[in-house]
């Protein structure tokens, strides 16, 4: 089942973090999908030099 293979990363923004409404800015949010992305790799054994090749 596709369910199987889900990766789940949850954060906790800081206050620099936000705008004034609270939410994450737009710039944020590409670097937490791109941390995520980084872990995702990891986490079934390849690294993000593993990627470059």
């Amino acid at each position: 089942m596709i369910f199987d293979r889900y990766f789940d990363r949850r954060f906790e923004l800081r206050y620099f973090e936000m705008n004034k409404l609270g939410l994450a800015t737009p710039t944020i949010m590409l670097a937490l999908l791109e941390e995520t992305a980084a872990d995702h790799s990891h986490s079934i054994g390849h690294s993000l030099f593993d990627l470059l090749e």
